[in-house]
């Protein structure tokens, strides 16, 4: 951890970007599988 506060002010807006990518990589593979299941989606390989 740093020692200085100032060398926290990008750790929150670091944490957020994670968090904000991380919300959008599940939102986005569960909305992609659900047009799949209602046949909308690309079909697989099999």
């Amino acid at each position: 951890m740093p020692r200085r506060p100032r060398e926290w002010q990008w750790l929150y807006p670091i944490v957020e970007i994670l968090h904000i990518l991380g919300f959008v990589l599940v939102v986005g593979g569960a909305f992609f599988f659900d047009l799949r299941l209602l046949g909308r989606g690309r079909a697989g390989s099999s």
